[in-house]
């Protein structure tokens, strides 16, 4: 794809700057009077923000179709405003001229987090000053090629936001399902978890001693690199003991469970699919070490009092949840597919490296 003529431009002389400023505490409240307040990158969304404060006596506000950009730690994240907000010290606002496309804007924003970081001061809470984004310089093709360019990445990333609701509501299905099969089972036995499973805290391996080789490394948000040498083998089913509290990653090989995890070490004849989904409804935030940080306890789980189906029933639950895993597993493909695509578009169609 050819790239555009482009224009070096000064973002101050295409955008109005508008940096936030804090209310008055008092103003703040959460009953809808006002507008909605947002102090930083804390509720931004997909796309646009998710405010859960208000404020009656603004002082900065951003107008709606500005580009909301985080210039306190963490810096460089952006939004699009699609509401009037009141903002805060962690935003500023930028209000595209007639020779800027909003959209644009966003999208080559995306592109410069490096940048932001690399102009940020502060030793421990970075931020950025305004005359940084007075200074901070873009490559501009035309409105119209703008607009070409946002529409292009604007219909990648609705694809991408339709699969991530299609896979959240397949996972609430699962689980609903999961739950309904569970319900009004008197006549399964209670039993204690750690009698038919047994937890087993992950191995340390730091990223140094890492080797190369086709052995999954879960951590407690999944896979997270590769190694040569196996901790466990499969079947197999890891939660996330801190971090990611309760995620549940299942493995079909041999694979290293990361000391931030918890792994099945003896299914004791249960059925692993089965396993897999029960421990998927655990509300893991109770069952935590209750220290500093938080992290689910082994003990507490072994602890638990639940309703056990025979192995029989297992099986017949786990084939009929996994259709649907399967399913959740085709659209996670789906969405990583479309990460890669829109990744690759934004560095083609958005040159994020021309600047000063």
């Amino acid at each position: 794809m050819t790239a555009a003529a482009t224009t070096r431009v000064k973002l101050a002389d295409v955008a109005d700057i508008v940096m936030g400023q804090s209310p008055p505490s008092t103003s703040y409240n959460v009953d809808g009077i006002g507008l909605p307040f947002l102090q930083g990158k804390a509720e931004f969304g997909a796309l646009s923000p998710r405010p859960v404060k208000w404020c009656s006596d603004p002082k900065k506000i951003a107008e709606p179709g500005c580009v909301l950009l985080s210039v306190r730690a963490p810096v460089g994240d952006v939004n699009i405003s699609d509401q009037r907000y009141c903002i805060g010290r962690g935003l500023a606002a930028l209000v595209p001229g007639d020779n800027l496309d909003g959209q644009f804007l966003y999208y080559q924003l995306l592109t410069l987090r490096r940048w932001f970081e690399s102009q940020s001061s502060g030793s421990i809470f970075q931020s950025i000053n305004s005359g940084a984004l007075y200074n901070l310089t873009l490559d501009l093709p035309d409105i119209q090629e703008q607009r070409r360019i946002a529409r292009i990445l604007s219909t990648i990333q609705s694809a991408k936001t339709h699969s991530q609701r299609v896979s959240a509501a397949l996972v609430a299905l699962r689980k609903a399902l999961f739950q309904t099969t569970m319900t009004g089972t008197s006549k399964w036995p209670t039993v204690r978890l750690g009698d038919e499973i047994t937890l087993q805290r992950g191995h340390d391996l730091p990223t140094q001693r890492r080797r190369q080789g086709p052995i999954p490394v879960i951590s407690s948000s999944g896979v997270t690199g590769f190694h040569d040498e196996a901790k466990a083998y499969g079947p197999g089913v890891v939660i996330g003991r801190y971090g990611t509290l309760g995620s549940v990653t299942f493995v079909d090989g041999p694979y290293w469970p990361l000391n931030t995890t918890l792994y099945v070490k003896d299914f004791h004849g249960n059925n692993p699919s089965f396993v897999r989904f029960f421990l998927e409804t655990i509300e893991y935030a109770s069952h935590n070490d209750k220290t500093s940080v938080p992290g689910v306890n082994r003990n507490d789980l072994h602890a638990l009092q639940v309703s056990w189906p025979p192995l029989r029933e297992q099986t017949t639950i786990a084939m009929f949840l996994g259709t649907v895993a399967s399913r959740i597993e085709v659209e996670a493909s789906y969405e990583a597919a479309i990460e890669v695509l829109f990744a690759s578009l934004l560095r083609e169609l958005i040159d994020g490296d021309r600047r000063t």
